[in-house]
């Protein structure tokens, strides 16, 4: 089984439309797993993996959910977000390059923050 890349909460795209990860489910029979997706219109899809788009983590979306740019880093409270080549690392997490809005909600959510995101 390939490990989990996204949970419950999670902004991706699929078909080119944006959409959260509602559920996770493991095929049974596949041993893959399967998410249910909802739309913003309410429809909802069940997918694999492969029709999953990752959302790029940009400054419009940092700025859209509250970071606010300083000349040198995002800034929320007391986390310091910094821009380095086409990714961002949060202070003391040098070593987790973040590409993607899911990968930035995981690590909010890991630090037991709000993981909401406006997109």
């Amino acid at each position: 089984m390939d490990k989990l890349e996204y949970i419950p909460g999670d902004w991706v795209k699929a078909s080119g439309q944006l959409c959260r990860v509602e559920e996770v489910f493991v095929n049974k029979l596949t041993k893959e797993y399967e998410y249910t997706l909802v739309y913003p219109n309410g429809n909802s899809s069940r997918i694999v993996i492969g029709e999953i788009e990752p959302i790029p983590l940009t400054p419009e979306i940092l700025e859209k959910n509250g970071w606010e740019w300083d000349d040198q880093d995002f800034r929320l409270g007391t986390l310091d977000l910094f821009p380095v080549e086409n990714y961002f690392v949060l202070d003391g997490f040098w070593n987790k390059k973040l590409k993607y809005v899911h990968q930035l909600q995981h690590l909010l959510f890991g630090l037991g923050l709000n993981s909401e995101m406006n997109i």
